[in-house]
């Protein structure tokens, strides 16, 4: 943690959430190719955004690593101005503001 925090640089665990939420933004707003439609949005709550994600129920204890599974709480929990960034880069460095150590195993300082 000493190297991490001289350097300026995040945990690999972090790192890993900021990547996966990236890339639930760009599926989101089709700025990548996939070959699957993204997953049913749950507009039932009052609270939070309007594009809250939906789990998949999984059935063996690998499912709940996958993608899809993993980025759920995460994505969430964003507040509604970031997940409806009108690009790119405005949400990667909103992102990289927030803290997150209520979903890291490893707290960052």
């Amino acid at each position: 943690m000493k190297r991490l925090k001289l350097l300026n640089l995040h945990s690999l665990e972090k790192r890993r959430l900021l990547a996966d939420l990236t890339l639930c933004f760009k599926i989101r707003n089709q700025l990548t190719h996939t070959t699957t439609a993204p997953a049913d949005t749950n507009n039932s709550s009052t609270h939070g955004h309007s594009q809250k994600r939906k789990a998949s129920k999984f059935y063996c204890e690998t499912s709940k690593h996958f993608f899809c599974n993993r980025v759920v709480k995460q994505w969430n929990s964003l507040p509604s101005d970031i997940v409806t960034s009108t690009s790119l880069s405005r949400f990667n460095s909103t992102i990289q503001q927030l803290d997150f150590n209520i979903f890291l195993r490893f707290k960052e300082l």
